[in-house]
């Protein structure tokens, strides 16, 4: 008999064990966790809220540069990737960047890409980035009669400009006069979707 009543005990805390208290540290179910389930849920969303915070914060930030931009920042960079694309003003601009280069434009035309298929003749880095991002290319197109320099100098014009020039293809042929090319210049814009 006395050594029976230990057995009992250590067979009645085995059963406990495994009755009672394992299944509270682990129960392998989700409609009722146990202890391990429930410590890693806590990690898991200390975690998400930790990224929420830090998220709050970068969020801050950013609207404190955003309301530091002045009306007229806000104008040029509206310029830069306008939402929609006026077409005569479009050609004006380009136009009026050739007058400044003392190089007048002839035949300048906007053909507006549609459903982005005009991401298909994006050759710069810049141009693949904007389209990947969701900016929709617009195909702009002119001939221009000039020496290599004054088309160089062009170039660099559309380049230092506020709208992003993406040029595509440039052919070029001898004119009428020596040193005098004709340059078929294709070129994108980019506007916001």
């Amino acid at each position: 008999m006395k050594l029976l009543l230990p057995v009992l005990i250590i067979i009645l805390g085995i059963a406990l064990f495994f009755g009672l208290t394992q299944p509270l540290l682990s129960s392998g179910s989700t409609a009722d966790p146990g202890i391990a389930e429930l410590k890693q849920e806590k990690e898991v969303l200390e975690s998400a809220l930790n990224t929420a915070r830090l998220a709050a914060e970068k969020l801050t930030v950013l609207e404190t540069q955003y309301n530091a931009i002045t009306e007229e920042q806000k104008a040029a960079l509206e310029n830069v990737l306008p939402n929609t694309i006026d077409e005569v003003r479009l050609i004006i601009y380009v136009q009026n960047i050739g007058v400044q280069n003392k190089t007048p434009l002839k035949g300048v035309s906007v053909a507006q890409a549609a459903n982005g298929s005009a991401a298909q003749n994006v050759p710069s880095e810049t141009g693949v980035a904007l389209v990947a991002a969701g900016y929709e290319p617009v195909s702009i197109s002119f001939t221009v009669k000039t020496t290599y320099n004054q088309f160089l100098s062009l170039v660099e014009k559309m380049e230092k400009s506020l709208k992003i020039f993406d040029i595509t293809s440039v052919e070029f042929s001898s004119a009428d006069v020596k040193g005098t090319y004709e340059f078929k210049v294709a070129a994108q814009v980019y506007r916001q979707p």
